[in-house]
């Protein structure tokens, strides 16, 4: 589980943890293998698409996203490394669906008796702001790494900001636009901390 706030980098981090394996793999570093992984908002979606469901009418039954991602890399005959990510809220509505899964055992158990074995070269990673309504049995059957956005700064941001402006700005006002960046945020930021006050939303 990559546990922290939004804009403290969980994503990015991941995205470059798989494109440095990938590339460790095509240039045959460390014996490492490629990643493959597919994002899923579990609170985007309703349980039924996401785990699947029986038809009220037809009883015909539907699979769900998580069934067929995980029956797609449970069933995959390639040895790259499969990541199945959980990008959004945990709560008790979906996570206990998925505590066969975080077992020892590691099976996902569909509501249509199916069962599908995950894989060895398959994890699940979580991606959530926090923990409050995650039973201490789901936190126990987790790794956890906990990023701050304080500690990523401000240089991140205003780097990936200066990369996205346009080409007519010119390559030569780069280095002036970071060094008035690094001036003024700063010191900004310490005004702002020390003697002012910040109001939340929803006391407006």
């Amino acid at each position: 589980m990559l546990v922290g706030p939004p804009n403290s980098g969980k994503t990015c981090v991941l995205q470059i943890l798989a494109d440095t394996l990938c590339l460790l793999k095509e240039k045959g570093v460390l014996e490492e293998e490629a990643v493959i992984y597919r994002t899923v908002n579990p609170k985007s979606i309703t349980m039924g698409q996401l785990f699947g469901e029986f038809d009220p009418v037809t009883h015909e039954w539907t699979d769900g996203i998580v069934a067929i991602i995980f029956r797609e890399f449970a069933f995959s005959s390639n040895p790259h490394r499969k990541w199945v990510v959980f990008d959004g809220p945990v709560d008790t509505l979906w996570i206990e669906s998925m505590n066969t899964v975080l077992d020892d055992n590691k099976k996902l158990c569909l509501m249509s008796g199916e069962i599908i074995q995950m894989s060895n070269s398959m994890s699940l990673i979580f991606e959530v702001m926090d923990l409050s309504q995650a039973s201490p049995a789901t936190v126990s059957r987790c790794g956890m790494i906990y990023m701050e956005a304080t500690a990523l700064g401000w240089e991140p941001k205003v780097q990936s900001w200066m990369n996205l402006l346009p080409e007519v700005w010119g390559l030569e006002n780069m280095a002036a636009i970071y060094a008035l960046c690094a001036w003024l945020i700063p010191s900004s930021t310490t005004f702002l901390r020390k003697n002012c006050k910040v109001h939340s939303l929803s006391s407006n």
